[in-house]
């Protein structure tokens, strides 16, 4: 969700990114098969999430457990078209 061109990374970078939050996914939030979706309360399973940085990584937001959480696809989705690059934690603006 970074402007165009800021953040992006060669693929392979982009591939290894991914598969370490998708590891980190399974530690956060007491794992995600059941979890409880912040956004939109529905539960959650693997494959329907994406990890939202709270702080946008273009703006210097880290991939910690404090900056990410898991949100559905479609959720995530919602919160960059409502408050774009802005700071959002889901788990504390319900």
């Amino acid at each position: 969700m970074c402007p165009e061109g800021e953040g992006i990374a060669p693929e392979s970078l982009m591939l290894q990114e991914s598969q370490r939050l998708s590891r980190m996914i399974g530690s956060m939030n007491q794992g995600i098969s059941g979890l409880y979706i912040p956004v939109c309360g529905q539960k959650g399973t693997d494959s329907s999430m994406n990890i939202h940085h709270c702080k946008n990584k273009c703006k210097g937001g880290k991939n910690t457990s404090e900056n990410c959480v898991a949100v559905h696809k479609q959720c995530h989705k919602w919160i960059h078209e409502q408050f774009g690059n802005s700071f959002y934690d889901p788990r504390h603006n319900q």
